[in-house]
């Protein structure tokens, strides 16, 4: 009987090579690490998108009598205007049109310009946004001509300053860009009326400015204002994916295609650390906005396509300065004014108007130095020396280059807010 040789297990199963080990190995590792790569990342993505920290509003002491809800009331009962009117014009416009304008809504301008020698303070972020301000502003400056063109120029002048002192409001409760250009309007119409004025209204109206310059917002309260704003619209933005889709600025967010797309986007995006970014960056840019005007830094744009989609077009921190500049050098032609009516002659420099006329000279916030002044027989040329800090003799910005330099001018650009006046000239504001 033939002896059959035993069998080894290596017949049986033979061993793999060396490099079919290795390859099973990798794909071992490969494995195990996709799986602590899926598990990290859903464990971000949870943490990222953690609950939201509330958003925290600043506390306010009211006035017991706050007129702010009042002053909702009356604004709300001012007739609308349509989009192509005269009235829009109210400096240019024919005095029929103002006069028909002005009656209409006479009894809600008086009750108007009483609540704005109040006190007015916003309750609340979101509550009472003021409405039909543009409106209001319009009717008022075309009140202050119809005044003016019957020989009140002192009457002219005041419904002009309640035009800013709506301004102010408006820039210091609802949006500060809006009360920053919408105070053009009354300062430039109450400008026209001051070579018109008799020494007692120049006096009057030139303390009724001096209340109404402390009402403008800082830049400080203006970065506070905008960052509620912006926090609040990116709490929207980061639990509605529609509203996120239109921050990112994708199209078609409408479709169904859309819609998914910015639900999927925004399940993927981590919220939390996004809102966290646009919040540290704020408090970098409120503790920058403290600083005066010459020590302020620019802050570049946060971190995060997402926090700076929010913040793509900040404008710049030039605006409280400029509005301020106007007003002052305004109060100052009131006083200049008021001297010559009272002496025959202006003044050698600004330091003789006080304190018979000014308490205090004001300084300019550009640099902290007085207003420029130089007196040359009947004119006189004040200016400051506008956001670049540079004096360059009175030079205003050049009106040719473009719309922006008349308006708002920045620290790159040359020239200096002048004010020219000359015996019996208006006076005109150069930008």
């Amino acid at each position: 009987m033939e002896t059959v040789p035993p069998m080894h297990s290596e017949d049986h199963f033979p061993l793999p090579s060396a490099k079919a080990r290795a390859r099973w190995s990798a794909r071992a590792s490969l494995l195990v690490l996709g799986v602590l790569l899926f598990a990290g990342g859903m464990g971000y993505v949870g943490w990222s998108n953690r609950p939201l920290p509330p958003l925290r509003y600043p506390q306010r002491a009211l006035p017991t009598d706050n007129g702010y809800v009042r002053l909702v009331e009356t604004l709300n009962r001012i007739s609308p205007l349509p989009r192509v009117t005269p009235l829009r014009r109210p400096m240019e416009a024919p005095l029929p049109v103002l006069r028909e304008a002005v009656e209409a809504d006479r009894e809600d301008l008086t009750e108007l310009r009483r609540l704005l020698g109040g006190a007015i303070v916003r309750p609340h972020l979101a509550d009472f946004p003021l409405p039909r301000c543009h409106e209001a502003l319009l009717l008022l400056t075309a009140q202050s001509r119809l005044e003016r063109e019957s020989g009140h120029a002192g009457k002219a002048f005041e419904t002009a300053l309640d035009a800013v002192a709506l301004s102010a409001v408006v820039g210091r409760e609802v949006d500060y860009r809006f009360g920053f250009f919408w105070t053009r309007s009354g300062e430039e119409a109450a400008r026209t009326y001051l070579p018109y004025l008799t020494a007692v209204e120049a006096r009057t109206v030139g303390r009724r400015l001096e209340e109404i310059l402390p009402r403008f917002p800082e830049w400080k309260d203006c970065v506070e204002q905008l960052r509620l704003e912006t926090l609040l619209q990116a709490r929207h933005a980061l639990t509605d994916s529609h509203r996120f889709g239109q921050v990112l600025n994708l199209e078609e967010g409408d479709t169904p295609w859309g819609a998914l797309r910015d639900r999927a986007l925004l399940s993927l995006y981590p919220r939390a650390s996004g809102y966290e970014e646009l919040e540290r960056w704020y408090a970098e840019v409120r503790e920058e906005a403290a600083q005066p005007f010459p020590r302020r830094r620019y802050r570049s744009y946060p971190r995060g396509w997402f926090p700076y989609r929010l913040q793509n077009g900040m404008p710049t921190d030039e605006m409280p300065e400029l509005n301020r500049a106007r007003l002052e050098l305004l109060r100052l032609q009131l006083a200049l004014h008021e001297y010559r009516l009272r002496r025959g002659r202006y003044p050698a420099d600004l330091a003789a108007l006080a304190p018979e006329i000014l308490a205090v000279l004001p300084t300019d916030p550009f640099t902290g130095d007085p207003y420029r002044y130089r007196r040359r027989g009947g004119v006189y040329l004040l200016y400051s020396v506008g956001p670049n800090g540079l004096d360059e003799n009175g030079k205003p910005f050049p009106k040719e280059t473009s719309p922006r330099h008349i308006s708002m001018p920045t620290r790159r650009d040359a020239g200096d807010l002048v004010v020219e006046q000359v015996d019996s000239v208006p006076g005109r504001l150069h930008r």
